[in-house]
């Protein structure tokens, strides 16, 4: 095309892109008549627009740049200044302002120099391109000016006024390289100015410049479940409630990190959150980026976490990588800190150098009782994409391996258990973390993993139990080269089962071992099983199998002369038989126990006995018996330096004068066991003295004080990892306010109590939270409700062969049948109850049913006749 045809097309786009700027800056123009007062600003305006109105074409890219450097300029002065008068204005920022007049009137000066005059043409300015870039730089030039501008108008408005500056994402500029010096200087010049307030927020612990500016350190901890939530669901409205569950399990495996949680609720879109936590399964942190082709620290996780791994601290450690690796391997965290690692002896040549820079970069961080800790998305991070030294991973078994050899061998009363639990039950994330990661592998060149496995599994009995080690140990016993009968595996876990309440379990591993036991003739393992069957058929309060079992178990023991085995069978005995009232056959088992730990020399046991002799004849009303052997109790515990027996004894005294309505000594006697418990750090010990506490409140109807007792009491379970005994402070809970007739509040504490119960498979307490709500619904008088409750309650107790439980439902159903006037249907299901009682020996409840038949039939009598059943429910509908 003809250069003559080109140049109007060139000219019009041109002075379009200058005609917009200066229909912006004549509507500045505008507004300087209206809101806004000041003179010397009007004036500044005028002259920016006349400076825009040049015609300067020699580089249309420097004129459009000035253009915009001076509407950058202008907005920048009328946001702060709109609706002020001249009076209203500081002096410094006047004569700010006047400079700015003054420096666009030479601007506007240079440019009319510069000015196409009417007897050049554009044919005459093309052959003037020689000229181009003296032009250019002369525009440049005045851009700069125009920014120095702006750059002063700045700093004197953080002179004029209270303002607060926030320099964000500064570990960025900070971690550049060679720009600490004067970052510094410009850190320490805004410090010193009075009205300014400065923020500024950055990755890690380590504030810049500490030694110019005096900081007010905030961290920022990870977001609690519940704000995790409300993140989540603020972004993600719709989220059904069924997803609920599954997004739960998500929020864990972000760890409350903020990025991650908004990366991860921009990925749902339309997807379930099962899907989503699929994928997480698959993918890990690479499923948190939004932008997969052009990721930032902003739209990737891994590339936020990079950029910190990638930071000048990290640069500056060597071994820093490696210790984050070790720290990612123990989920909770180093638990003494700094001191822990040295003890640890991992081999970093400067151990406090390599955490400095992990705290420094944000990749760890301190927890409030002092752990180091790793957020989880970074650990999973790490764990991909870094594999930790296998010289330091060996020394860091060996560390772990060490701590279980020499502490977990200790029991309740023997040893120093109250050390060895302050050492172990901290680390015991960590413990399982690292031995189910080995036993997975099927190692057997790590020397003693195996041997440390079922030692702590053991110590679990008595602390933290769980079943990761042992479920582990036992899917691939014989490559483990354990020097025990596979079937002491099997009493372990069931014994760890039974402390879990999974007492079905608990029974097919002993019903197993037993089977081992015979073939390879190990007497020594078959009366573990028979005794430990009865502790099982005693916690589901089947006395009369509990009593075969323990019978059998004696006997066995016998056989083989292991009189410890002996005295726990006759302790078991005698309880059970005091449970059932037979104080006789109590008396005579529990004696004959306390003489056997007399003669091996087992006092703790001894003061035991007393404490259960104490109690019965506390029963028969043989009340200075009952203090004389108390007394002998507490003291043979304090002589032994057994401070968990002296607190035991005291709860002991303390329940039974709170069942002799002695609340005052009830409550004196509980608040000393719960001194002693919280001094010891047993926080099991303080939650029942708590709960005996709300108990005794709930008794004298002082339901704020039970009330209390039981929320600091779930608190405890809570803290302590307790779900079960946080349940069963929820579950009672429930019942006082039932008491109160708070049916709202009832139902919302045994719901929350049921979810725990079935989370955890607890089905004995998910029986009793469903037996309580569906009797608040027939109090309620809500029949169809209580009837669809109490048939759950009945399934679920029923499935686990709990005839006790049973029983109590078929009460409730009863009870339910009753007040619909269904008589013969309530004589049914109370007298099958009555006889579930009776069949496993439990005489006292068994005759609160006579009770309760005895009652409706004198109903049935006041009404005359006989209630034929009405339509409501059916006897097939509880089957």
């Amino acid at each position: 095309m003809p250069e003559d045809q080109r140049e109007p097309i060139w000219q019009r786009r041109f002075d379009h892109a200058l005609a917009n700027t200066n229909t912006f800056l004549s509507l500045l123009e505008a507004l300087t008549e209206g809101v806004i007062i000041c003179e010397p600003l009007k004036g500044a305006v005028k002259l920016a627009k006349a400076v825009i109105e040049i015609k300067v074409r020699k580089n249309q890219k420097d004129c459009r740049e000035l253009a915009r450097h001076t509407c950058k300029l202008m907005i920048s002065i009328v946001a702060v200044l709109e609706g002020r008068s001249t009076d209203e204005i500081p002096d410094r920022l006047k004569t700010c302002i006047d400079n700015v007049a003054c420096t666009l009137s030479e601007v506007k000066a240079g440019l009319e120099t510069l000015q196409l005059q009417k007897r050049f043409s554009f044919k005459s300015l093309r052959r003037a391109c020689l000229r181009r870039e003296y032009v250019a730089e002369e525009i440049a030039s005045y851009s700069i000016l125009i920014d120095r501008c702006l750059q002063q108008f700045q700093v004197v408005m953080l002179t004029v006024g209270p303002t607060v500056l926030v320099l964000d994402n500064f570990e960025s500029p900070w971690d550049a390289g060679g720009t600490h010096a004067s970052l510094t200087k410009l850190l320490g010049a805004l410090a010193a100015l009075s009205n300014l307030q400065l923020v500024v927020t950055m990755r890690g612990d380590h504030p810049p410049a500490k030694e110019h500016v005096r900081w007010n350190p905030v961290c920022l901890a990870p977001l609690s479940m519940e704000s995790a939530k409300a993140l989540f669901l603020s972004m993600n409205p719709h989220t059904k409630a069924a997803e609920y569950q599954d997004l739960d399990v998500l929020l864990e495996k972000v760890d409350g990190l903020p990025l991650a949680i908004d990366l991860l609720a921009k990925q749902k879109g339309v997807l379930p959150c099962s899907l989503l936590l699929q994928r997480w399964k698959s993918q890990s942190t690479a499923l948190l980026t939004t932008e997969p082709r052009f990721p930032t620290r902003l739209t990737s996780l891994d590339v936020s976490i990079m950029l910190s791994l990638n930071s000048e601290s990290m640069k500056a450690a060597p071994d820093a990588l490696a210790l984050l690796a070790i720290i990612c391997h123990l989920p909770d965290g180093l638990t003494r800190g700094s001191d822990q690692l040295v003890d640890m002896n991992l081999g970093f040549e400067n151990v406090h150098q390599s955490l400095s820079a992990l705290l420094c970069s944000a990749l760890a961080y301190i927890s409030p009782g002092g752990s180091i800790k790793v957020l989880s998305p970074i650990r999973q991070h790490i764990i991909i994409h870094h594999d930790l030294p296998q010289s330091k991973y060996q020394k860091l078994l060996q560390y772990y391996t060490g701590l279980i050899d020499e502490h977990a061998s200790v029991s309740p009363g023997y040893g120093d258990f109250e050390q060895a639990s302050n050492i172990l039950l901290p680390e015991t994330g960590n413990i399982i973390h690292l031995l189910v990661q080995e036993l997975r592998l099927g190692r057997t060149c790590t020397p003693g993993i195996a041997r440390a496995a079922f030692s702590f599994s053991k110590f679990q009995c008595w602390t933290r139990h769980s079943t990761e080690i042992i479920d582990k140990l036992l899917s691939q016993w014989p490559i483990h080269g354990l020097d025990v009968h596979r079937a002491k595996g099997l009493v372990l876990r069931a014994r760890l089962l039974g402390c879990m309440r999974h007492y079905a379990m608990a029974q097919r591993d002993l019903d197993a071992a037993l089977v081992e036991c015979h073939r390879f003739e190990d007497q020594e393992t078959a009366a573990e099983c028979l005794y430990y069957s009865g502790i099982v058929y005693r916690s589901r309060s089947e006395a009369t199998k509990a009593i075969e079992k323990f019978t059998h178990a004696h006997d066995a023991y016998s056989k083989i002369g292991d009189d410890l085995g002996i005295a726990n069978c006759l302790q078991n005995l005698g309880d059970i038989y005091c449970t059932q009232k037979k104080y006789t056959e109590a008396i005579e088992n529990t004696s004959r126990a306390h003489v056997v730990f007399s003669q091996i020399g087992d006092r703790r046991q001894v003061g035991n006995c007393l404490e259960r002799l104490a109690y019965i004849c506390y029963v028969q009303g043989a009340y200075t018996e009952a203090i004389a052997k108390l007394v002998q109790a507490h003291d043979t515990f304090s002589e032994i330096g057994d401070r968990l027996g002296v607190a035991s004894c005291l709860q002991s005294s303390g329940d039974i004068f709170y069942m002799r309505n002695e609340h005052t000594e009830a409550i004196a006697n509980l608040i000393r066991a719960h001194d002693i418990y919280s001094e010891i750090g047993d926080r099991l010990g303080v939650a029942e003295c708590l709960q005996s506490m709300g108990d005794i409140y709930r008794m004298q109807k002082e339901y704020t004080r039970a009330t209390e007792a039981f929320k600091r009491a779930h608190d405890v379970y809570v803290e302590a990892g307790d779900g079960l005994g946080a349940a069963s402070s929820l579950r009672i809970l429930g019942s006082i306010h039932r008491d109160q007739n708070e049916y709202a509040e009832a139902i919302n504490k045994l719901t929350q109590a049921l979810k725990i119960y079935s989370e955890t498979g607890n089905q004995l307490g998910a029986t009793q939270c469903l037996q309580s709500l569906g009797d608040i619904d027939r109090a309620q008088e809500q029949y169809y409700q209580a009837a669809d409750k109490l048939n759950r309650a009945l399934d679920v107790a029923s499935s686990t062969g709990d005839i006790y439980q049973i029983a109590w439902c078929r009460i409730y159903i009863g009870l339910l049948d009753r007040d619909q006037c269904r008589y013969n249907e309530a004589l049914m299901h109370i007298t099958l109850a009555r006889s579930l009682f009776t069949g496993i020996g439990q005489e006292g409840d068994a005759g609160y049913c006579s009770d309760l038949i005895a009652e409706i039939h004198q109903s049935m009598s006041k009404k005359g006749s006989m209630i034929v059943s009405s339509s409501v429910a059916t006897p097939a509908q509880y089957v």
